[in-house]
């Protein structure tokens, strides 16, 4: 008896979610040369689609740090429509973000030590149901031309980086994070509460050694990585800490996006430039705000720890850290 023959008769013998033995016997039959790889992948995606098939819907209040442009821009409006009592905070407001209606926190700058003081006055004792730590800098200076596609490709490899550069994106992206948690963290509703942090595949540790991730032009990018794996830590570390809260922690990868941080500019119309060879490939940040959305609830208890992407909206699925 072959082993496919073997595996299916162990599944047919014992008490087997039916999902799951549907996964792996569809696997099991696919011509492929690596059967255990379809097999591990038609598991993960099964064990997810039970895991986040559930989310919770969002209520109470919902602050975005970083919201004036991008995925963030795009999650308030999401949560405006939802009715939700939203706070956003940024360097400087732009008109986008005015426009859209929502309680705006100005001169929150990462960088700052008494980013996360100022935060908590402003916020004068309102209670938090959702936080999205969504701010992050591309490159050093955080301009559009500074973006990771723009000059990060060129300026973030082993030979050209600069470690003042790499210091002022660990003070802004991981730093950050910190300061704003440490501030704001009393405030987060018990029982219910969500923390998540934007994040990115680009700082798996598995995709990087392993994955799409590991080779070609977009290969180098060191100190973004470096400090969205940071920031990624934290979170991990506070899951672990809130849970007997009732908190409920996630770091949030977007998807390939369009987005003034990660491309090479922007064009006369006020939309990020897509470089040549990514049409088709990159989504347009209100696309990614709907898959980080998801994402974000589908943060429970239950899931709490997990590095999710939202798939544009489409489906919630674990990422390898």
């Amino acid at each position: 008896m072959s082993w496919k023959m073997d595996a299916a008769a162990y599944l047919e013998q014992h008490d087997v979610e039916p999902a799951l033995t549907s996964a792996i016997k569809g696997a099991l039959v696919a011509k492929t040369g690596n059967p255990l790889a379809d097999i591990q992948k038609l598991l993960q995606v099964t064990i997810d689609a039970m895991r986040f098939g559930t989310g919770q819907d969002l209520q109470g209040t919902f602050l975005v740090i970083g919201s004036s442009k991008g995925i963030g821009l795009e999650l308030v409006k999401l949560a405006k429509a939802a009715d939700l009592t939203v706070y956003g905070t940024c360097r400087k407001a732009s008109p986008e973000l005015t426009a859209v209606g929502i309680n705006i926190i100005e001169g929150i700058e990462l960088s700052d030590d008494n980013c996360g003081d100022k935060l908590k006055a402003a916020l004068n004792g309102v209670r938090l149901d959702t936080v999205v730590f969504n701010a992050a800098l591309g490159d050093a200076d955080g301009g559009t031309e500074n973006s990771l596609i723009g000059k990060g490709i060129e300026t973030q490899t082993i030979d050209s980086l600069s470690i003042d550069n790499m210091r002022k994106m660990m003070e802004v992206n991981a730093f950050g994070l910190l300061k704003i948690a440490k501030a704001i963290l009393p405030s987060i509703t018990t029982n219910s509460g969500r923390l998540c942090t934007v994040g990115t595949v680009a700082s798996s540790f598995t995709l990087t050694l392993d994955g799409p991730n590991s080779s070609g032009e977009f290969a180098p990018l060191l100190a973004y990585r470096t400090s969205k794996v940071a920031a990624h830590m934290i979170t991990q570390t506070l899951a672990g800490l809130l849970k007997k809260q009732g908190i409920a922690v996630s770091v949030i990868h977007p998807g390939v996006g369009a987005s003034d941080l990660s491309t090479a500019g922007i064009a006369p119309d006020g939309k990020p430039t897509i470089p040549q060879g990514m049409e088709g490939v990159m989504k347009w940040p209100f696309e990614l705000a709907k898959g980080v959305m998801l994402a974000i609830k589908n943060t429970t208890l239950q899931t709490t720890g997990s590095f999710l992407d939202g798939q544009y909206g489409e489906a919630c699925v674990s990422q390898p850290w």
